[in-house]
């Protein structure tokens, strides 16, 4: 069963995106999405090149993770905010919480803006 769910976005004008269970059989995309003020960052997709037929998406483990936060998302938030004004917030996920992933933050954000 899909459920609707309204997002208002730096535009001001809500939309809605359906949410659905996902399916195992179908394709899919892995995407990565912050929010700085009024500001989206992103959405930045976690995918690698493939020879044979272009890119492909990948899975989210802790080693594409750092790639993405030490190649697009410290300097696109850099664009919007001194990184020393920003409070990095994430989930628990594993991830997330892989001890290079939390050093590189501490590193960047500080450990008193790194939740």
């Amino acid at each position: 069963m899909a459920t609707l769910t309204p997002i208002t976005v730096a535009s001001g004008e809500p939309q809605i995106f359906e949410c659905t269970p996902r399916n195992h059989c179908i394709p899919s995309i892995t995407v990565w999405c912050g929010f700085i003020g009024s500001f989206i960052t992103g959405p930045l997709l976690f995918e690698t090149q493939c020879p044979v037929n272009g890119w492909k998406m990948v899975t989210v483990n802790a080693q594409r993770y750092l790639m993405l936060l030490r190649e697009k998302v410290v300097s696109c938030l850099r664009e919007k905010a001194p990184l020393s004004t920003v409070t990095f917030i994430q989930d628990g996920a594993t991830s997330h919480t892989a001890n290079p992933v939390k050093e590189f933050l501490i590193q960047k954000f500080g450990e008193e803006n790194n939740l």
